[in-house]
């Protein structure tokens, strides 16, 4: 496993952290404590899933430089306008 102490390069991309440190986890929790991160191995079935969201997750930032398309029923017709199907029903 991990020894104590171990540095890893941090490259353009990031740090890429060896798969095999975190056992059978799915997915890692990743917090701040007293100005270090600490990264928590997560088994699916384990996880307390109530701060799932994320408001940093680029998702949320997704749309947020639209631009007008003069397009005023979008909404309600997004079908027509994405597939030129304008009842939806793939035909």
């Amino acid at each position: 496993m991990l020894e104590h102490g171990h540095r890893m390069a941090v490259t353009d991309q990031g740090v890429v952290i060896p798969k095999a440190w975190f056992g059978t986890a799915t997915e890692v929790e990743l917090r701040e404590e007293n100005g270090r991160l600490v990264l928590s191995p997560v088994t699916v079935g384990d996880e307390d899933r109530s701060g799932a969201f994320d408001p940093s997750d680029p998702i949320w930032t997704w749309g947020a430089d639209a631009k007008g398309l003069g397009i005023t029923d979008a909404s309600v017709n997004l079908d027509k306008y994405i597939y030129d199907d304008p009842h939806g029903m793939g035909g």
